[in-house]
C-alpha cells in the first residue's frame, strides 16, 4: 500500500520565510490510542523544495522534540564536524567521523554516558582517511572493541590515500584508544555489523570487496587484538543483527540494494539464508537499512530505502514474524511527499532521503538528511499499518566556532563526479545516522556534530508502550 499522511489538497499554503505551513491536525487514523499523538499543532513543513539556503531560519526547525545537548567534535572555524555513524554500547557513545575535507582529525570520538542527556567527550583515535558509511564504526556489547571500516572513495570530495579496509580499535582505556588490528581492503568496507554468538564477538563487514579469501565475517579475538576470518555472506550494502525474540537465536538482516535477506547467525561461519523480502518497486528505491523490535508479539522490521532521484524515498514497515513470507505492512513516505533530491534542479541529491531507522518500544528513531532527526509512532500493530508522526528536528547549531548564517557549511560543494552527480553535502543540516537508548537520541549531523535529542512529553504526552 501506499501511505500518505497528508491529504495534499487539504495543505493551507502560506509563504512563511519559504515554508509551508501544515494544516493544524492530521485526519484521525481510527487507532484509538494516543491519537494526541497525531496533532499537528505548531507543525511547520521542514521539506522545503528549491528552498533559499541563505534564509537560516529555513532550517531553525523541530516539532515536539527537544535538544539536549550539542557537541561539535572535531569542528571548528575551518571545517565541518565529520559526524557520520553512532553506535552506543555499555555506556559509551562512538562517534565515526570523516577525516580529510571534513574533519582534518576524523576517526573515533568516545563520549561517556555517564549522564545520558549530556554525553561527554573522553576519548579521540585520529584517522586521516574516509570513514566508510552507514554503519562503519560498531562497538562489542562490552564497549571494549571498536570496529571501522573506511572507504576508498567518498562524497565529502576525496579519495582515500591511506589504505581503506577495516580497523579493529582497542578501547578497554577510553582516554587512550589504539589500533589493534588492519584489514586492507582496496575497495574500501561500507557498513559493519558487530554481534556477539555464545560469548564470542563476530564484525561482518559490507559494501567492500572481501578482504581474506573469499571471508567477510570476522570473529574478534581479545586475547590477541585481532580479526579472524571465519565465514562469509554476500557482499552488499548494510545491515543489522539481533538476538531472535520469537526463535531464541540470533539472526542477521542484509538489506542488499533490491531486496532484504534474513539469515540465521547461530553459527557466524555458515549463515543460513532463512528468508526474502523485496518491494514490488524495487527497480525504483535502493533497499538500504534494517531495524527490527517485537510489537504485540509479532516481529516487525522498518526497512528503509535511500534514494537520490525525483520520487519519495519510503520506509516500510514489514511484519516478519513469518520469515517464509513476511507482510508489508505500511509504506511510508514523507507528509509533503517531497522528492527525495528535494526537487533540485543540479542533478540527483540524497537531500531528503531516509536513512539508517533504529526502533526502540514500538518507535522508529530515523535520520532523514537534509530534514534531520524523525519518529514515528508504530507501538500497535494498528499503527504499524497507519505510522503516526511524533516529531522531527532539524540540527542547526554552532560548528564548534563557523556559524554560517547562510546555513552552509565550512565543507564546500563536491565536485566528485562519483557523487551522485552533484550530492549536496555541503548543505546543513545532513543528518546521517542515529542511536537511541531508553528514548534519547543521538544524531550525527555531517557539519555540526553530535546532537542529543529527546521527545518533549511536556508537549505531547506517550502513553506507555505496547507490546
Amino acid at each position: 500500500m501506499r501511505l500518505s499522511l497528508f491529504i495534499l489538497s487539504a495543505f493551507v499554503l502560506a509563504a512563511v520565510g519559504g515554508c509551508i505551513e501544515a494544516p493544524t491536525t492530521l485526519p484521525n487514523t481510527g487507532t484509538g490510542v494516543d491519537d494526541v499523538v497525531n496533532s499537528l499543532e505548531g507543525y511547520v513543513d521542514p521539506f522545503i523544495r528549491n528552498h533559499d539556503h541563505a534564509v537560516a531560519a529555513n532550517h531553525d526547525l523541530g516539532f515536539h522534540i527537544k535538544q539536549l545537548a550539542h557537541h561539535p567534535l572535531g569542528g571548528n572555524v575551518l571545517k565541518s564536524s565529520g559526524a557520520h555513524v553512532v553506535d552506543v554500547q555499555n555506556g559509551w557513545l562512538f562517534v565515526g567521523a570523516y577525516g580529510l575535507a571534513a574533519d582534518v582529525d576524523g576517526g573515533l570520538y568516545i563520549l561517556s554516558l555517564a549522564k545520558p542527556d549530556e554525553p561527554k567527550l573522553t576519548g579521540h583515535f585520529p584517522m586521516l582517511g574516509n570513514v566508510g558509511g552507514d554503519r562503519s564504526v560498531e562497538a562489542t556489547d562490552d564497549a571494549n572493541w571498536v570496529v571501522m571500516g573506511t572507504e576508498s572513495i567518498d562524497c565529502a570530495n576525496h579519495v582515500n590515500p591511506f589504505g581503506p579496509g577495516l580497523f579493529l580499535i582497542d578501547v578497554r582505556d577510553k582516554a587512550n584508544p589504539k589500533l589493534a588490528d588492519y584489514k586492507p581492503d582496496p575497495t574500501g568496507v561500507h557498513s559493519v555489523i558487530v554481534h556477539r554468538v555464545a560469548g564470542k564477538d563476530y564484525a561482518v563487514t559490507l559494501g567492500g570487496d572481501a578482504t581474506s579469501n573469499g571471508q567477510n565475517i570476522w570473529q574478534i579475538d581479545p586475547q590477541a587484538g585481532k580479526l579472524m576470518p571465519v565465514g562469509s555472506v554476500p557482499i552488499s550494502h548494510d545491515g543489522a543483527a539481533y538476538d531472535d525474540p520469537l526463535l531464541g537465536k540470533p539472526l542477521l538482516y542484509i538489506a542488499d540494494v533490491s531486496n532484504l535477506k534474513v539469515y540465521d547467525f547461530s553459527d557466524p561461519t555458515k549463515p543460513v539464508k532463512i528468508g526474502t523480502w523485496e518491494p514490488a518497486n524495487n527497480k525504483d528505491h535502493y533497499v538500504h537499512a534494517v531495524t527490527m523490535d517485537l510489537i504485540e508479539g509479532h516481529r516487525i522490521l522498518a526497512l528503509e530505502s535511500e534514494d537520490w532521484g525525483k520520487k519519495t524515498s519510503p520506509l516500510w514497515i514489514l511484519d516478519a514474524t513469518n520469515l517464509d513470507a513476511m507482510e508489508l505492512l505500511a509504506t511510508y513516505e514523507n507528509p509533503a511527499q517531497a522528492p527525495a533530491d528535494a526537487g533540485g534542479e543540479n542533478g540527483p541529491s540524497l537531500a531528503f532521503s531516509t536513512h539508517n531507522p533504529r526502533l526502540e518500544h514500538g518507535i522508529v528513531y530515523m535520520a532523514h538528511y537534509h530534514a534531520g532527526i524523525w519518529m514515528l509512532d508504530v507501538r500497535t500493530l494498528a499503527k504499524a499499518h497507519a505510522p503516526e508522526i511524533m516529531g522531527y528536528f532539524l540540527p542547526h547549531d554552532d560548528n564548534g566556532g563557523y556559524k554560517p548564517a547562510s546555513s552552509q557549511s565550512a565543507l564546500p560543494l563536491p565536485t566528485n563526479p562519483a557523487c551522485f552527480g552533484g550530492f549536496k553535502i555541503h548543505e546543513l543540516p545532513n543528518t546521517m545516522d542515529v542511536e537511541v537508548q531508553n528514548g534519547i537520541v543521538y544524531g550525527a549531523d555531517l557539519h555540526t556534530g553530535l546532537y542529543t535529542v529527546q521527545y518533549d512529553k511536556t508537549v505531547v504526552p506517550m502513553m506507555g508502550h505496547h507490546h
